[in-house]
């Protein structure tokens, strides 16, 4: 590993190699014992992994690659608070060096008004050294898009006469 430390400032930052993902929420715990135990005003742990457990990961089980897909997210979401909620129900797809990401209808202006493709491509760079393209995209909010979305749910959701009557 790496650091760089400002004494008076009572910053640090720590690059860390690791063999294995390490899960954002326990390097975010880390971050914030280490800031509590040294009175630090700020401290950043950025991992580092490499482009062979990457290319690993993306070819194995549906379940890794969306472990993979939300430590990215998370580790986006460490920087821009404001994206929180915004990639959950994303469809995604690692192919030949590209991520698509396709958002929940009504969330199109995300992409167009955010520089995430740019951002999420650096940070699967500085993380795994590896060159990805990304797109994100959403369709447009619908009318009728919405109330299929209601009839769905409450399709599922709603009990029904006779199992309230069971209760």
């Amino acid at each position: 590993f790496t650091y760089s430390l400002n004494k008076e400032n009572r910053f640090i930052k720590i690059n860390a190699i690791f063999d294995e993902m390490i899960p954002k929420g326990s390097i975010i715990n880390l971050e914030n014992n280490l800031r509590s135990i040294y009175e630090l005003n700020y401290c950043r742990i950025y991992t580092i992994y490499s482009s062979e457990m990457f290319n690993k990961l993306v070819t194995q089980s549906a379940n890794e690659r969306n472990i993979l897909f939300n430590e990215i997210i998370d580790e986006l979401k460490r920087d821009y608070a404001f994206i929180n909620g915004y990639f959950e129900g994303a469809e995604f797809e690692f192919k030949e060096g590209n991520l698509n990401i396709v958002l929940r209808p009504g969330l199109d202006l995300l992409p167009k008004l955010s520089d995430c493709e740019r951002e999420i491509s650096a940070s699967i760079k500085r993380e795994f050294g590896v060159d990805y393209t990304v797109s994100v995209s959403a369709p447009a909010f619908s009318e009728d898009l919405y109330k299929k979305e209601i009839l769905d749910f409450y399709a599922v959701n709603t009990p029904t006469f006779a199992a309230a009557h069971d209760v």
